[in-house]
C-alpha cells in the first residue's frame, strides 16, 4: 500500500494548529498593570479617561491600575465621580505622585487618599485641599459649608483606606501640606518609591485592606494615553481656561446687547458660554455639542433672514442705468450709499 506523505503531513499540521488554538484560548493572557497619568486640573474629561481605564481594565482583568498623578486641584464634581470610580473597582487602584516636583494638591490630595495604594516619590508635596469658588460669586456662609462637607468626605475616605483622618481634615480645613516624608510618617501614603518599576517591586506580593494580594512585579505595564478628542476636551475643561472662557461669553453678550445686529459679540459669546459651561460640569459634552450645533444653525438662518443695510436701486432702474430712484430708508436720490 502506498501512502500519501504530504497529504499526511498536512492532515497532521491541521490537527496541531487545531489543538495549539484551543489550549492558546484556554490559557488567559498574563494580566498587565495599566498606567494613566494625569498631569493636570481635574476636571471632567478627566472624569471620564480615568472612568474609561477603569473599566478597560475590568474587561481585560488586569492585574492592577497605575495611576501616576501630578495636578495642582480642579473642580469637587469631577473629583468625587473619579473617587467614586476608584471606591468601585474590581481592579486594586495604585495612585503615585510623581516625579520628583510634582505635586496632589487640592482635589488630587482625596484622590491619593481613596486609592488602594497610595505613593510618592521622592521631593513631591500632597494637601492644601480647602475648597474655593472657581467664579467668586458665592457667600461665607456657603464656603463655609462646602468646606464642613469636604471635610466629612475626606475623613470617610480616609477611615475607609484606613488613613490618617485627622491630618484628612486639616488638609480641607486648614489648608494642610505634607512632603513624600512627612505624610509617610503620618500615615497618609504607604510608601515612597523612586520609580514606577520600584514602586511595583515594593508592592509585589502585598495584601491590601479587603484580603486582595497583588502580583506586579513581573507583569507587563501598558500605558494608555488620552485620545485625540480627549486631550482637546481637557484643554477647555481646565478651570483657568473655564473662567476665561466664562468672562469673555458675558462681555460678548453684553456687547450684543449694546450693539444690536448678529454679529461677532453673540457668535463669541454664545461659543464661549457653552464652553464654559461644560467645563464647569453644568452641561455634559453630549448636550454642548448639540447646543453648538444648534446655535450655529441659528446663526446661519438669522445670516440668509437678515437684509443688508445701505440702499440699492430697484429692478426697474438695473435695467435702466439712467434712470433715477429714491432711498426709501433716508428718501435721498440715487447717489445715497447707506
Amino acid at each position: 500500500m502506498i501512502y500519501d506523505t504530504s497529504a499526511m503531513l498536512r492532515m497532521v499540521a491541521v490537527v496541531l494548529i487545531g489543538i495549539g488554538s484551543v489550549v492558546s484560548v484556554g490559557v488567559p493572557a498574563a494580566a498587565d498593570v495599566m498606567h494613566l497619568r494625569l498631569d493636570g486640573s481635574i476636571n471632567p474629561v478627566t472624569r471620564d479617561i480615568v472612568e474609561r481605564v477603569i473599566s478597560l481594565a475590568e474587561d481585560e482583568r488586569a492585574e492592577a491600575v497605575l495611576i501616576e498623578l501630578n495636578t495642582p486641584g480642579g473642580l469637587e464634581e469631577s473629583m468625587r465621580d473619579i473617587i467614586a470610580a476608584i471606591l468601585a473597582s474590581e481592579i486594586p487602584i495604585m495612585v503615585y505622585v510623581s516625579p520628583s516636583g510634582a505635586r496632589a494638591a487640592s482635589a488630587g490630595t482625596l484622590i491619593v487618599l481613596a486609592a488602594d495604594v497610595a505613593a510618592m516619590a521622592p521631593g513631591t508635596n500632597i494637601g492644601a485641599a480647602t475648597p474655593v469658588d472657581l467664579i467668586g460669586n458665592g457667600d461665607a456662609v456657603s464656603l463655609e459649608k462646602a468646606i464642613r462637607d469636604a471635610a466629612a468626605f475626606a475623613r470617610a475616605i480616609a477611615q475607609q483606606r484606613n488613613r490618617n483622618e485627622a491630618w484628612a481634615e486639616l488638609a480641607v480645613t486648614e489648608g494642610a501640606s505634607l512632603s513624600a516624608e512627612e505624610a509617610l510618617a503620618a500615615g497618609v501614603i504607604d510608601l515612597i518609591a523612586e520609580d514606577i518599576s520600584g514602586l511595583l517591586s515594593l508592592m509585589d506580593g502585598v495584601a491590601l485592606t479587603d484580603g486582595r494580594i497583588l502580583h506586579v512585579a513581573s507583569v507587563a505595564v501598558r500605558v494608555v494615553r488620552p485620545t485625540l478628542r480627549e486631550r482637546l476636551l481637557a484643554y477647555f475643561a481646565d478651570p483657568n481656561v473655564v473662567y476665561i472662557l466664562f468672562l469673555l461669553g458675558l462681555f460678548g453678550l453684553i456687547y450684543e446687547f449694546f450693539q444690536p445686529g448678529v454679529g461677532f459679540g453673540l457668535a463669541a459669546g454664545g461659543v464661549c458660554l457653552a464652553l464654559a459651561l461644560f467645563g464647569m460640569q453644568i452641561l455634559p459634552i453630549s448636550v454642548v455639542g448639540l447646543v453648538l450645533v444648534l446655535f450655529g444653525m441659528g446663526l446661519m438662518v438669522l445670516d440668509c433672514s437678515h437684509r443688508p443695510t445701505g440702499c440699492s436701486p430697484p429692478e426697474e432702474s438695473q435695467r435702466l442705468p439712467s434712470a433715477r430712484w429714491r432711498c426709501s430708508t433716508c428718501r435721498a436720490l440715487s447717489g445715497c450709499h447707506g
